[in-house]
């Protein structure tokens, strides 16, 4: 999942004003998505990144890791047309369904940490 960024935001740099349209024909005419051209146009126009154009120029507070634990901010992922900021930074959501599937098993009975306990 991912958090969009709007659009009035990449469609015209905030820096010198110029529109992705405008700028597409110099880069690669219309054959290249628009976020690839912003993207393009801040690194040799400007020496500036998507994550501090964002934070810096637009004064977009970036989100935090959906995970909860790590509270890393999320960078800029781009899509196709779209570009939004990544939900997860860490990656600990990745390999969730395998370890649960392992848990199932490996926790039954005696390797259950609270096997013998009272709740």
């Amino acid at each position: 999942m991912y958090y969009e960024i709007d659009k009035k935001y990449w469609h015209s740099c905030q820096i010198c004003g110029k529109s992705v349209k405008e700028l597409a024909k110099i880069y690669g005419g219309s054959g290249i998505y628009f976020t690839k051209v912003i993207e393009q146009h801040l690194i040799i126009e400007h020496n500036n990144n998507l994550n501090e154009y964002f934070k810096g120029i637009c004064r977009i507070i970036p989100p935090i890791c959906a995970c909860g634990i790590c509270n890393k901010e999320c960078s800029v992922y781009k899509r196709n047309s779209k570009m939004m900021w990544q939900k997860w930074v860490c990656g600990r959501f990745q390999g969730v369904l395998e370890w649960s599937e392992k848990a199932k098993e490996t926790r039954k009975g005696s390797g259950n940490p609270m096997c013998g306990k009272k709740p």
